[in-house]
């Protein structure tokens, strides 16, 4: 008996140890982004401040934990976790479980992300309740949660690669001080929560969101449009890179071009959003090249968009996107190539690709970044070879430079950009044609010569690629 007890406690701990070991190899360590989480509180005391929450049970059980940015463990002894659940953990009947977060103050929002420990804690039932005139109302509602997960993992059958699942889900703004999430944990195992993020991403309200004075195209217009269920986009944005200098205002004018095409029908859970840390090579690669073409039929139309630092490779003078995590020296390693997405796009069986990009390439600053010791390019390699369904619209010429403005609080050629859709330009020929001599005479205003440039020849895009 004694050797059996033996065996079985060294089985458990050599168990345990694999999975911890596992964990930190494929999920590792996450935080998330500090802008605009309005719930976000690294410090764990004072606001915003999780209230007291419905009974927790085993090692999540910290409610600090679900408000202090950190969205994935290194092992799984974190967060919080519920009683009940279909198998009555606890020794408690299954129902209704809450978490709530006091502001401290009124806020605005219209958007919140709730982080799961693993998939069979994602609940089918829950809602989100805001504090109103002394009691809370129900704000949103869903019997179907899983349809909200924001990204599946690769391999659901895999633990270690379903550690942590974001579900995400908007509604019409609410100005209130606390906000609560509610789960059904009947079907599930019981509930388990990483972390609850609160964001106000409707720019009507910006005031709430950005430091600066709202401008005129971050209020955005409602155009009644439809809902487009085969439309998908891709929108990167990289601002903060981990070890190159910013690129202003590129995360604030991506999540923009997000909002703006969701009022142009895009369904949300088609696009996928991509800023800052979470814009890595491996991410931006998954993105493309498996989530994108997984989604798309043939009545799919596409929109790329990208915002961030562009480079040069000094030999060859091919131009790279470089990811939150790349290095002009290794441009080759840590770069996505733009011949790769031309590629990968070309291939798609799609009716229409657009892709806008509101970086630059020659190396010679803006944003672009270039090697240790390299100059920057001249001339760069020819035009782009692209498929008839395709259209791309660069925010220079490919020696120039690509600049942002203080004074409009956005890439110039992003808020030209948007500013031709929010007054009415819904075909890119017609968009290009309204934003080239706009970001010219605003960029001539800073001593920077930048032309946006467009391939094919815009005699070539008549009758073809509408935004709306």
């Amino acid at each position: 008996m004694k050797r059996v007890l033996s065996f079985v406690v060294f089985f458990l701990i050599i168990m345990t140890t694999i999975s911890f070991s596992l964990a930190k190899e494929r999920v590792k360590f996450s935080k998330i982004s500090e802008e605009g989480n309005l719930a976000l509180n690294i410090n764990r005391t004072g606001y915003p401040h999780p209230l007291d929450s419905d009974r927790g049970w085993g090692g999540g059980s910290d409610k600090w934990e679900i408000v202090d940015g950190i969205r994935t463990y290194d092992h799984w002894a974190h967060g919080l976790a519920f009683c009940g659940g279909k198998n009555q953990w606890c020794g408690e009947p299954c129902g209704w479980r809450q978490v709530t977060i006091d502001f401290g103050k009124e806020v605005v929002a219209n958007r919140v992300v709730v982080w799961h420990h693993g998939r069979e804690h994602v609940p089918s039932t829950f809602m989100i309740q805001y504090w109103h005139e002394g009691k809370f109302e129900t704000i949103f509602s869903t019997s179907n949660g899983r349809d909200f997960i924001k990204n599946l993992p690769s391999n659901p059958e895999k633990w270690w690669e379903n550690f942590s699942i974001p579900v995400e889900v908007e509604f019409k703004p609410v100005k209130t001080r606390k906000l609560r999430y509610l789960l059904n944990n009947c079907d599930i195992e019981h509930g388990w929560i990483y972390e609850i993020e609160v964001y106000n991403t409707n720019v009507k309200y910006a005031q709430d969101f950005y430091p600066k004075d709202v401008s005129d195209i971050e209020i955005v217009p409602d155009f009644k449009a439809k809902e487009r269920p085969y439309d998908i986009a891709i929108i990167i944005g990289i601002e903060r890179y981990k070890e190159l200098p910013s690129s202003d205002y590129s995360s604030k004018d991506a999540m923009l071009v997000k909002n703006y095409l969701k009022a142009l029908g895009f369904a949300d859970r088609n696009i996928q959003l991509l800023v800052n840390e979470d814009a890595t090579k491996s991410a931006i690669e998954k993105s493309i090249e498996a989530w994108l073409p997984n989604r798309t039929k043939p009545d799919s139309r596409v929109f790329v968009y990208y915002s961030g630092h562009g480079a040069p490779e000094p030999k060859t003078g091919d131009a790279y996107i470089v990811p939150y995590d790349g290095d002009p020296n290794y441009l080759e390693v840590t770069g996505y190539p733009l011949k790769r997405l031309y590629e990968k796009l070309g291939k798609l069986q799609v009716k229409e690709v657009v892709v806008v990009l509101d970086s630059c390439f020659s190396g010679a600053g803006g944003r672009s970044v270039l090697a240790k010791g390299a100059r920057p390019l001249v001339l760069m390699t020819d035009a782009p070879i692209i498929r008839p369904h395709m259209v791309v619209v660069s925010s220079s010429q490919s020696n120039q430079i690509t600049a942002s403005s203080p004074e409009l609080g956005h890439g110039i050629f992003s808020y030209y950009f948007l500013k031709a859709i929010k007054d009415g330009k819904s075909a890119i020929a017609d968009i290009y044609q309204y934003i080239k001599p706009l970001v010219e005479d605003e960029a001539k205003r800073l001593n920077i010569n930048q032309t946006p440039s467009i391939t094919p020849d815009i005699d070539k895009l008549k009758g073809k690629f509408y935004l709306k």
